[in-house]
């Protein structure tokens, strides 16, 4: 398996509108493209817009926790 420190780039197969609420489905919206690498700071999923050249970086580890701890409260 390829490991963090060769980055891969791919981008969404939908397009979605992205507002403060949240990221809904649209023919018109623009696809996200997303990003993993890794580096001396740690494991990285960077994101951003097609078109836009501002990134959000989130912790691989960090978003995993979450995403258990989300599970599980959806479970109780």
């Amino acid at each position: 398996m390829t490991g963090f420190d060769k980055s891969v780039t791919r981008r969404t197969v939908g397009h979605y509108r992205i507002g403060l609420t949240g990221a809904y489905p649209s023919p018109t919206g623009k696809r996200i493209v997303a990003e993993l690498k890794g580096d001396a700071h740690g494991d990285l999923l960077r994101m951003r817009i097609e078109g836009h050249k501002t990134w959000v970086e989130l912790s691989v580890p960090d978003l995993f926790a979450k995403g258990l701890i989300a599970q599980a409260h959806k479970k109780s």
